[in-house]
């Protein structure tokens, strides 16, 4: 073998000694990558098993054939008080899922929150402080048939309602 065949010789073997450590380097780099994104998934998972509801109340203001429902939630005693409210038929014994056209305010930490009907199809809600993260002029119910029923929500944010008899000393909020 002449000095230009080791040469060669030598050069391949360290090219390919390169390309297998290159080659470690990946597999061990994916292989460390997918075990942190399997850690992080199954503490999500198990993080998100460990919530629970420690407070909750549902209170109902019926106007004919319908109601409004609000929720009121707190998760692992957060002290922090998620607020849901939607239309429902009257004989609906189970709150609406959140994500329907049923449900039109979502919001958090409330103070002074009065829900209250303005004719049939009119309900309005007032409050005093919090945050609102999700509100629709509209919501639909359905009253029995494929016909949906649909009513305008108004909002009013950082007002109190008026009181229902203003004129005998009712100061109740």
């Amino acid at each position: 073998m002449n000095r230009t065949d080791r040469t060669l010789s030598h050069a391949f073997r360290l090219k390919t000694a390169q390309t297998i450590n290159v080659s470690v380097n990946t597999a061990g780099t994916w292989s460390l990558t997918w075990a942190l994104i399997s850690v992080l998934c199954g503490a999500m998972i198990f993080l998100q098993s460990c919530r629970t509801v420690t407070n909750q109340s549902v209170s109902e203001n019926v106007n004919g054939r319908f109601k409004v429902m609000v929720r009121t939630q707190e998760f692992n005693n957060s002290g922090t008080k998620i607020v849901d409210v939607c239309v429902a038929n009257t004989v609906s014994h189970e709150f609406p899922d959140t994500k329907t056209s049923q449900c039109f305010l979502r919001g958090f930490d409330f103070a002074g929150l009065s829900v209250k009907w303005q004719g049939s199809s009119v309900i309005e809600v007032f409050f005093r402080s919090g945050r609102v993260t999700h509100f629709k002029n509209t919501a639909f119910a359905y009253p029995g048939g494929t016909v949906p029923e649909e009513f305008h929500t108004l909002l009013c944010d950082g007002c109190e309602p008026e009181p229902k008899y203003p004129h005998a000393g009712d100061t109740k909020r």
